[in-house]
Order: structure tokens, then C-alpha cells, then sequence
């Protein structure tokens, strides 16, 4: 898994969402229903234990440097809390 920004087009809104499938392979159910250069994308929603999952071309997102684990707790939790950027020492 990893997690990505997915850009909405023709918008300049990001969600942050973690990949859970890739298209073209044929041995997963999911897979097998997508072009080749599709990902599944799980969108976690805020303050809730639902979230969407949306199937678009890769074009369409960017790599974040993140943890899975980061992003579900950064997104469940709206970004509050204190939560330090990599490499940011605290003074």
C-alpha cells in the first residue's frame, strides 16, 4: 500500500487516499475490472470509520512521503493534533 494525493480534475483539490489495487491484473477481482493504467483508491472520510474507494488513472494523483498509517490518522482525525512534518525537529 502507499499513499497518494488524488487530484480532481479540472480543480486544484487533493484528497488524501491510500492505493489499494492496480489494474491489468487478472487474478483479483477488483483488478481485473480496471485498464491497466487504473488505481483503486481508498479515501478515508474524517471523524468515521467509512471512506470511498474510487477507481481513476494514475495521471491523476501525485506520491505523498507517507505512511498508511500516517495518512488514516492524519485524515480520521482532521488534521488535528501534533503531528510533526518529516524532518521537522521540535524547539
Amino acid at each position: 500500500m502507499a499513499v497518494y494525493g488524488l487530484i480532481l480534475p479540472p480543480s486544484d483539490i487533493e484528497l488524501i487516499g491510500i492505493i489499494t489495487k492496480q489494474g491489468g491484473q487478472s487474478d483479483d477481482r477488483m483488478s481485473a475490472l480496471m485498464q491497466d493504467d487504473q488505481i483503486a483508491v481508498f479515501i478515508p472520510m474524517a471523524y468515521n470509520v467509512g471512506g470511498y474507494t474510487v477507481i481513476v488513472p494514475r495521471s491523476c494523483t501525485r506520491n505523498v512521503d507517507m505512511k498508511p498509517a500516517e495518512a488514516l490518522q492524519l485524515v480520521l482525525s482532521g488534521g488535528l493534533g501534533s503531528n510533526k512534518a518529516p524532518g521537522h525537529r521540535q524547539q
